[in-house]
């Protein structure tokens, strides 16, 4: 198998899937790293071996091959077209607002290559993703890291199917996001975290029952952004919102209760079962896992849910304005 990652330099690949997919060199022939950086491939090379903190040898090392080339059409003709085959897995670590131009590229060659896998979020809003969804495809993948969180996957197999009348998941960061604010400053905390992550995980448990949150009463819908925040936007670095949904077949009503913050007091992350709480731990191996479930055709895959995801986002969004609810502040670490 061969592997094709565009954002090669990005903040993920060099936090998580050089170490990841290192674990499983054996499964790999060749990586071919696409980015706008101008690297030689023994510059690039040095680059991840000093941002890397590899406990062990680099395995991938001759493995790897560098392209230089801006993210446009004709730069993917020219550099991107002869590497497709169809053993290729095509890993794309770039902002939502470069997905257009490369999805579109990719689909014309959607039965040729193997698996297209995108970070989330897909979009920044509603409308924007009903433009890339005409490219979407059954072999297209959203990479979600925290389905791959060994915690999660036991929640999700003890309590798949069960009667839940309380859901609550709740994630606090004590670290901020100065080092992230290109990315942040456009996308804010909720979608990063909401629109993906916290809908592919109830999905998950609730299957189908998921759709009774478009009609679901709006308890609390509460954005933050704490003091001293370093980028340019009113965008949220802490949001909570409080579902109740009355309108399910076997007439119990539940509680959804999602929260999420950066610079917060203190690290702890729970989802709570009605009366059973779990915290969940700190791994880093979920792009190993996926990776090789890719590579196995074992993948869990959710992209057909997305466009659901994007229509309870968008209510909350819409509520939001409507209300005319205003972004609060908070001081780094207090809250």
């Amino acid at each position: 198998m061969d592997f094709l990652i565009l954002g090669s330099t990005s903040n993920i690949c060099i936090s998580r899937v050089y170490d990841n997919i290192n674990d499983i060199h054996e499964k790999i022939n060749n990586i071919y790293c696409y980015d706008m950086v101008e690297h030689t491939n023994n510059s690039f090379l040095n680059y991840i071996n000093t941002n890397i903190d590899f406990n062990y040898t680099f395995k991938l090392q001759h493995k790897i091959k560098y392209l230089y080339g801006s993210f446009d059409l004709e730069h993917y003709e020219k550099i991107i077209t002869p590497l497709i085959h169809n053993k290729l897995i095509i890993y794309v670590a770039v902002p939502p607002f470069c997905y257009e131009t490369i999805i579109s590229f990719f689909s014309s060659y959607k039965d040729v290559y193997k698996y297209l896998i995108l970070e989330k979020p897909l979009s920044l809003d509603y409308e924007n993703f009903k433009i890339l969804k005409q490219y979407l495809h059954e072999n297209t993948y959203v990479m979600d890291h925290f389905l791959y969180k060994s915690d999660i996957q036991n929640i999700i197999k003890k309590h798949k199917n069960d009667k839940i009348t309380f859901f609550k998941i709740s994630f606090h960061y004590d670290c901020d996001v100065e080092n992230r604010l290109r990315y942040f400053d456009n996308v804010g905390f909720f979608i990063d975290m909401f629109q993906s992550h916290y809908l592919s995980i109830l999905y998950s448990l609730i299957g189908p029952k998921i759709n009774d949150l478009i009609d679901a009463l709006i308890l609390k819908n509460i954005k933050k952004q704490y003091y001293d925040y370093g980028g340019k936007n009113k965008v949220d670095t802490y949001f909570q919102v409080q579902l109740e949904d009355l309108n399910v077949e076997d007439k119990h009503g539940c509680n959804y209760v999602f929260e999420g913050g950066k610079a917060m007091k203190e690290e702890k992350k729970i989802i709570q079962i009605n009366n059973h709480v779990y915290e969940i731990n700190n791994y880093y191996n979920e792009y190993r896992l996926f990776f090789t479930d890719l590579i196995e055709n074992n993948a869990i895959n959710l992209i057909s849910q997305h466009d659901l995801f994007w229509k309870i986002t968008e209510k909350l969004n819409n509520h939001f304005k409507v209300n005319n609810l205003k972004l609060n502040y908070y001081y780094k670490n207090k809250l």
